[in-house]
């Protein structure tokens, strides 16, 4: 994905672009490492009922059960993205925007709460903090792609090293067997 590009053309065109370009950078982000926290068991099922809820519509159910969910583990950063989400829906951006800083707050990482506050900038209209969450998933689009490369690299090196391992392995077993 050409980033370059994708800057032009949110300077040029209108908000919609932004939540479109921040939507891309979400897509082309996925699989990013979450924070180190684990939710408890308990607030885990909570958000998992409320996305049940909000899929089916409820909103207010949904948001009582992420709320609920905070009550067991309130460092749970997926339960502020989810009442972010559920805020954004209701039209209350300036209230997901908090939410999704809090879920930032708690996992910097986290590309949904990241791309949700760019998506509710835009629809507050904050087009400079919609643009500076876009260059955020952009660095962290580039991180992970950089961390991706590095992996792929050091599995090439033992696949090297343990064909070679092999390989004298092999020769010796030979001379064992010579030597009988």
């Amino acid at each position: 994905m050409d980033w370059n590009h994708i800057g032009k053309t949110i300077m040029h065109f209108s908000p919609a672009a932004i939540a479109l370009s921040t939507t891309l950078a979400l897509v082309s982000s996925a699989g990013f490492a979450q924070s180190e926290h684990v939710p408890t068991p308990q607030s885990a099922a909570l958000v998992a009922d409320g996305q049940a809820a909000e899929s089916a519509g409820d909103l207010e159910a949904a948001f009582g059960l992420y709320v609920s969910a905070l009550a067991y583990d309130p460092l749970n950063a997926n339960a502020y993205v989810e009442m972010g989400d559920v805020a954004y829906a209701q039209q209350l951006y300036g209230s997901a925007i908090r939410y999704y800083s809090r879920a930032i707050e708690l996992d910097p990482s986290d590309p949904k709460a990241i791309a949700g506050q760019g998506t509710a900038y835009v629809a507050k209209g904050a087009m400079e903090r919609a643009q500076a969450n876009l260059q955020k998933l952009k660095l962290k689009s580039l991180k992970r792609k950089q961390q991706r490369q590095k992996l792929r690299k050091k599995k090439n090196l033992r696949r090297r090293q343990l064909k070679k391992l092999l390989l004298l392995q092999m020769k010796r077993a030979k001379r064992l067997l010579k030597k009988r």
